[in-house]
């Protein structure tokens, strides 16, 4: 079967691979705990871009654009000094036209880098609004697939291991209404020390790094965590 890359993933959460393929990749996300991390990571992630965008769609119209739109007169038809004042001449000096060109193109890109620039930031996570408190009670007390909503989102505890240190650790996605951002966690001197998942150079669970037998079973989670509280 070909690699399962996050390009994959992405197409099969929006639909777009063929029945065989999307069999083989459902599969692999039950069997391989790397891809089904990497799924769910990109799912939360697809959701909440949605989400984003569903909220600017709900979004009312500024009162004074709506003020100039009610009081457009579509009926009326320019003057013919009134035409010739917006409409471009295409004649003339052809450097004069290369210079105004390029201007155009400059602040046409600059205009396109800035709205990019913008919602990039709308979804980048932002280190201070992440509630370690409440993801910190959650890793002392829950199993894999524990969700807990609060007021700022919601956190999923994902999966949890023993790295070559013999430490506990755990993983949990973060989720609010304009980004999921996976972290990792192990426990350590009487504390959980975190580390953000950064999925810009690729997404990487710290038990492919780091973990002795795999994952954890459900048992042995549980063990675990009433070893925690001890």
């Amino acid at each position: 079967m070909q690699h399962i890359d996050d390009t994959l993933l992405s197409a099969y959460i929006d639909n777009e691979v063929d029945a065989d393929l999307a069999k083989r990749i459902a599969m692999a996300i039950e069997e391989d705990t790397e891809i089904r991390s990497r799924y769910l990571s990109l799912k939360a992630a697809n959701e909440a871009a949605k989400q984003v965008f569903c909220e600017l769609d709900t979004l009312p119209m500024r009162d004074d654009l709506t003020e100039l739109i009610n009081n457009a007169d579509l009926n009326k038809s320019p003057t013919e000094a009134e035409t010739k004042d917006n409409v471009v001449p295409l004649f003339g000096n052809r450097k004069n036209q290369k210079q105004v060109t390029g201007g155009f193109r400059y602040w046409a890109t600059a205009a396109s880098v800035f709205l990019c620039a913008l919602f990039v930031y709308q979804l980048v996570p932002n280190q201070s609004d992440i509630p370690y408190p409440h993801l910190t009670q959650q890793l002392n007390t829950e199993l894999s697939g524990t969700i807990a909503e609060y007021n700022e989102g919601r956190s999923e505890v994902v999966q949890s291991w023993e790295n070559t240190r013999g430490e506990f650790c755990r993983e949990i996605v973060w989720h609010t209404q304009v980004q999921s951002q996976p972290l990792t966690a192990c426990f350590n001197n009487g504390q959980w020390n975190w580390q953000e998942i950064d999925e810009n150079t690729g997404y990487q669970t710290a038990s492919d790094e780091a973990s002795v037998n795999g994952v954890l079973s459900e048992d042995e989670e549980r063990r675990a965590l009433q070893k925690l509280a001890q």
